[in-house]
């Protein structure tokens, strides 16, 4: 078989301007030839042979006949490459034309037909990948799709509840705005009737001794007063009278000689005694009670006892306040 040849358009067009060379004689006597009428792609030529061998003028013909067949084959091969290398062109730029790629035609030779295969195999295998491509890019579409219109009715949903809920606060605030002057009002009046839980401090005393006393059966009487807010200790006496109803806070405290008991008692109008203390040297006591208005407390000495003061050392103490006025 003869080389590859790769058909070019311009074969077509090929004439020949050449001929056999004429027979050339020699000196010496040449032997006879025949001519042999050849053709090959359409043109025609002449070659000289031996005469009276007709095997190989038959053979030349045969040889002639292969080429020719040969070279329309390969051309019709160059034309099928052709088509199938644009269509492989236009699929790598996205561009596959709706129509089957063209049916090649027969390839007589074994060699050729395998290479048509091999393509026709890639070809087969790009266009399924394709349309696997093409069935996943569908799948996402139709997902994406199902998504946005989820998030769309969510959205939708959303928007709603946040109307209605603006709505609610929007009447709650109105409401409150038309509660406000009742409330105020009703505000008003529970302050003008309802009393502070807390008194402030109105009655306020503290009684003290500056010098020594020495007696029994008696209520306490005192030299000097640090503080008597509310005038109601009378220090002669030694009596504290209540100026208002209320919880008072009394206490006491006493320092006598060191070896001399001392024994004294909180009483409350003159009899009832509310709370005792006693010791040698010194005592102290204290008690809450509720006071209503005019009762009187004082300290009394149950027993002789000797009390031990200076102006500067001022040990006994008879002191109390008001913590709460009776409402």
């Amino acid at each position: 078989m003869p080389h590859f040849y790769r058909y070019r358009s311009e074969d077509d067009d090929l004439q020949t301007h050449s001929r056999t060379p004429a027979r050339t004689t020699t000196g010496v006597s040449s032997a006879k030839t025949d001519e042999a009428h050849v053709r090959c792609l359409g043109i025609a030529g002449e070659l000289c042979i031996p005469s009276g061998d007709e095997k190989n003028k038959v053979n030349i013909n045969s040889l002639f006949y292969e080429l020719d067949k040969t070279i329309r084959s390969l051309k019709e091969e160059n034309e099928q490459l052709r088509a199938e290398v644009d269509y492989l062109k236009d699929i790598c730029k996205n561009k596959v034309a709706t129509s089957p790629p063209p049916v090649p035609a027969v390839v007589q030779n074994a060699a050729d037909s395998g290479v048509e295969d091999r393509l026709r195999s890639q070809i087969q295998s790009i266009d399924s990948k394709l349309g696997s491509c093409q069935a996943d890019l569908n799948t996402v579409k139709t997902t994406s799709q199902s998504s946005i219109q989820q998030i769309q009715t969510m959205l939708e949903s959303m928007q709603i509840t946040h109307t209605q809920h603006k709505q609610e606060v929007d009447n709650a605030l109105s409401a409150l705005a038309n509660m406000a002057p009742a409330v105020k009002e009703k505000e008003t009046e529970t302050v003008s009737i309802v009393k502070p839980d807390i008194t402030p401090f109105a009655v306020v005393f503290d009684a003290v001794r500056c010098e020594d006393w020495v007696g029994q059966d008696s209520f306490l009487p005192y030299t000097k007063m640090n503080c008597n807010l509310g005038g109601g200790l009378n220090m002669d006496t030694g009596k504290f009278t209540a100026p208002v109803s209320g919880i008072y806070f009394l206490g006491l405290n006493v320092y006598g000689a060191p070896r001399d008991g001392v024994v004294l008692s909180i009483k409350l109008n003159d009899f009832l005694e509310l709370a005792s203390c006693s010791g040698v040297g010194k005592a102290s006591q204290s008690c809450i009670i509720e006071l209503d208005e005019n009762d009187t407390v004082g300290i009394y000495v149950n027993e002789k006892s000797k009390l031990t003061d200076t102006n500067n050392q001022r040990y006994t103490h008879f002191l109390g306040f008001l913590m709460r006025e009776k409402i």
